[in-house]
C-alpha cells in the first residue's frame, strides 16, 4: 500500500532532480539562475505541444530541452556578456515563461492522448536516468579537470583566468547546460 505511493513520489521528484543538477552546474560556474522554473515551464509547454502534434515522446523531450538550452543561452548573454544582475535576468525569464506558457499552452490543455511510458520493475525510466546523471555529475565536478575548472570559475574567476581557463566560455557552457536540464525537466 505504501510502496506505490513511494514510487510515484520518487517519479515526481525526478523532475526537480534534473533541474537541480542543471542549477548545480550553473552555480558551480558562478552564475545564479533563478529563472530555472521559467525554463521548466517553457520546456513543459513546448515539449507537450510537440509531443501532442508529433505523437512522439522523444520529440517532445528534445524540443523541451532545446527551448531550455536557448533560454539558458539568453540568460548567459544577459548575465555574462551584458553583466545584467543575475537575479533580475532570471526573474525576467521566469515571469516571461509564466506568461507566455499560459498563453501558448491554453489551447492545448487536456490529456496528451498517448500511452504512458513503459516502466522498468514498476519504476519510471527517468528515475534510473536521474540517478545515473547524478552520479555522472558528481564524478565530473569532483574528479575531473573540467569540474576543477568549473569550481575555479565560480569561486575565484580571476585566479582561473590567470591559470588559462576561459571563464566566460565555461560559464556560457554551464548556463546552457543548466537551461537544457531545466527544459528537459519540464
Amino acid at each position: 500500500m505504501l510502496l506505490p505511493f513511494f514510487l510515484r513520489s520518487l517519479e515526481a521528484a525526478m523532475i526537480f532532480t534534473f533541474a537541480g543538477l542543471g542549477e548545480l552546474v550553473n552555480q558551480r560556474s558562478g552564475v545564479l539562475n533563478v529563472g530555472i522554473e521559467g525554463m521548466m515551464l517553457f520546456g513543459a509547454t513546448v515539449g507537450f505541444i510537440v509531443a501532442q502534434s508529433s505523437g512522439s515522446y522523444v520529440a517532445g523531450f528534445l524540443a523541451g530541452a532545446a527551448v531550455g538550452l536557448l533560454l539558458g543561452l539568453l540568460h548567459a548573454f544577459f548575465s555574462i556578456t551584458l553583466r545584467v544582475d543575475q537575479v533580475v535576468s532570471g526573474m525576467g525569464i521566469w515571469i516571461f515563461g509564466f506568461g507566455v506558457t499560459t498563453y501558448l499552452g491554453a489551447p492545448h490543455a487536456g490529456p496528451l492522448g498517448m500511452e504512458r511510458l513503459q516502466t522498468l520493475f514498476g519504476i519510471s525510466p527517468f528515475v534510473y536516468v536521474a540517478v545515473a546523471l547524478t552520479l555522472v555529475t558528481w564524478f565530473v565536478l569532483q574528479r575531473t579537470s573540467l569540474g576543477l575548472a568549473l569550481r575555479a570559475a565560480g569561486e575565484t574567476p580571476a585566479v582561473a583566468e590567470v591559470s588559462g581557463i576561459n571563464v566566460t566560455r565555461l560559464r556560457y557552457l554551464a548556463t546552457a547546460f543548466g537551461g537544457l536540464m531545466g527544459g528537459f525537466a519540464g
